[in-house]
């Protein structure tokens, strides 16, 4: 069962990974700048001094506008290095200049000019992923890394939210039993965040 669930995961991988390189660079900027003007004004944003994002990489959501958007607005933003198995998190401070490539050439902080700090200072984690449906669930890149960072007992106050465009729902993402939910998960086609089921 749990050799099925894992085939079914990697060809989901693919077929997704497709659904979100078919939409074209032009398309994506677009959509970007509308969606992010609302995430900017958002309450869940607004509300979050520490916020956790990610290094996006090929025809993921761009996050490099988004964290500058709120550097600009007095946020603290933290990003993940991979260490082993799991995420040690660094405030990246004026960013850019702070980070170097990693693993797989995915940009991460360098740990000889950021601060680390633990998960409980982080108010909020953005989430990425390929896939996700509204009981939460997400089909990740397989690794395990967002899974074991967002393993209960969370944090008191961590929040999480996946940013994500509207080509990426799906009715119900294949699960297994290790599989973490994400609180919040918001289409670039939506009005605002929807709180998913699991904790509705």
């Amino acid at each position: 069962m749990i050799q099925r669930v894992s085939q079914q995961k990697k060809q989901w991988r693919e077929q997704m990974l497709q659904v979100r390189d078919q939409i074209s660079f032009e398309e994506r900027q677009h959509r970007e700048k509308v969606f992010f003007e609302k995430v900017l004004q958002s309450p869940i944003f607004s509300g979050s001094k520490v916020i956790m994002s990610f290094a996006s990489m090929g025809s993921e959501l761009n996050t490099w506008g988004l964290m500058k958007d709120l550097l600009a607005a007095g946020k603290k933003i933290v990003l993940p290095r991979i260490h082993g198995e799991h995420l040690q998190l660094f405030d990246v401070g004026m960013m850019e200049q702070n980070l170097i490539p990693g693993v797989w050439g995915i940009k991460e902080p360098d740990p000889s000019l950021c601060t680390e700090i633990s998960l409980a200072s982080v108010d909020l984690v953005l989430v990425p992923g390929l896939a996700f449906d509204q009981a939460g669930y997400r089909l990740g890149y397989g690794k395990g890394f967002y899974d074991r960072l967002l393993m209960y007992p969370r944090p008191k106050g961590l929040q999480s939210i996946a940013l994500i465009f509207e080509e990426q729902w799906v009715a119900q993402v294949p699960r297994e039993a290790h599989d973490q939910v994400v609180d919040w998960i918001w289409s670039d086609q939506a009005a605002s965040p929807l709180l998913t089921s699991k904790f509705s």
